[in-house]
């Protein structure tokens, strides 16, 4: 496909292959890539913490936390997956970029929550640091695997 990172950069392929087209395009998926990853993001964790006590139900798990464990994971998974594919690079630093970007969100959230900001997490502060670390931990596994393993 044009615009793949190479010689002369995604832009500079992108247009010895097809024009000012395609570079608007390249373009408008770069832009696209952190907002379609943040929906995704976010429509993942609406449909895991629906899904999870339903599940967690049937097979007869519970524990405090499990919920926001498996919400977390499943939104730092999907910021990434989506953000990588959504992007017209396949450079193994997209993905990493992604992970670090998230994290980086993830740790001013902590942080307004931890200081004396209004925002308020519901439940212990050992949860609130277990899930953040859960949605690290799985952006930066899922980055390894698409920036390093995928085919």
């Amino acid at each position: 496909m044009a615009g793949r990172v190479g010689s002369g950069g995604v832009l500079g392929s992108a247009a010895r292959a097809g024009g000012s087209r395609s570079v608007a395009k390249i373009v408008l998926r770069w832009l696209a890539m952190i907002p379609a990853a943040f929906l995704a993001s976010g429509l993942a964790g609406l449909i895991a913490g629906v899904v999870t006590p339903m599940v967690a139900a049937g097979v007869g798990l519970s524990g405090p936390g499990l919920n926001e464990l498996v919400r977390a994971g499943v939104m730092g998974g999907f910021f990434v997956y989506v953000g990588t594919h959504v992007s017209p690079s396949e450079h193994p630093a997209v993905p990493l970029s992604l992970a670090s970007l998230y994290s980086v969100a993830l740790i001013a959230a902590v942080w307004l929550v931890s200081s004396s900001s209004t925002l308020v997490f519901e439940g212990s502060p050992s949860l609130m640091y277990a899930t953040f670390g859960v949605a690290i931990a799985v952006a930066f596994i899922t980055a390894v695997k698409i920036g390093f393993f995928s085919d």
